[in-house]
């Protein structure tokens, strides 16, 4: 059973970056249902509907789960919340690259340009979703899908990441989903060590083992 208060994330074709939320009550006597806080995405809630169905994803002590679930409807209780229903078997998450985590990082965007060019001054930004194959970001100017720049980042005790990224996806405003390109292994296992080094300490903090 999925514990009161974990953090989840939920994916769909409609939501492919995820929408966040945490679980809100859950009944030993109905291991196959909980109820979980409205979604939301950007800080925004996210309405869903009876018979959505998605995939569930959290993580716990022995690493990332997702299973499918299908809302139910109004949980009824005294903070909004939907039910969902647990559909099949939990499976761990296979691909690690894949688990995102909702972050705040400074972050510097510079234009491709040629050798012989002047590197432009960077524009300023913030990431504020992480995962090991891209990031969710906010960049103060209008980007279009296909646009590649240099990104630098820091990750929390591990340093620097500077590598090459391309705009797949307009998120909303001047907030775009990006890809990164030709990163190399060591950087990219960087991230993924810090995404899972915070969701420990998230789980720590929520069972009282943490500070």
């Amino acid at each position: 059973m999925i514990e009161v208060n974990t953090r989840i994330v939920l994916r769909s074709r409609r939501f492919p970056e995820g929408l966040t939320s945490r679980v809100e009550h859950a009944d030993e006597a109905r291991p196959d249902r909980v109820a979980i806080a409205t979604p939301s995405r950007d800080g925004v809630d996210v309405p869903l509907h009876s018979g959505d169905e998605l995939e569930l994803e959290w993580t716990p002590d022995e690493g990332p789960r997702q299973i499918k679930v299908r809302v139910l409807g109004d949980a009824k209780l005294r903070v909004p919340a939907i039910i969902v229903e647990l559909i099949g078997q939990a499976q761990g998450v296979q691909r690690r690259d894949n688990v995102r985590l909702p972050v705040s990082l400074g972050l510097q965007v510079w234009e491709i340009v040629a050798d012989d060019e002047h590197d432009p001054p960077p524009m300023i930004g913030s990431v504020y979703d992480l995962s090991g194959g891209g990031m969710q970001a906010r960049i103060p100017r209008r980007l279009h899908i296909g646009d590649r720049f240099w990104v630098r980042f820091e990750l929390p005790e591990r340093g620097f990441i500077e590598t090459e990224a391309v705009v797949r996806r307009h998120i909303a405003g001047d907030v775009y989903g990006l890809e990164f390109e030709d990163m190399s292994s060591a950087d990219r296992e960087r991230i993924i060590r810090t995404i899972f080094s915070i969701m420990r300490a998230q789980l720590a903090r929520r069972s009282g083992r943490g500070a």
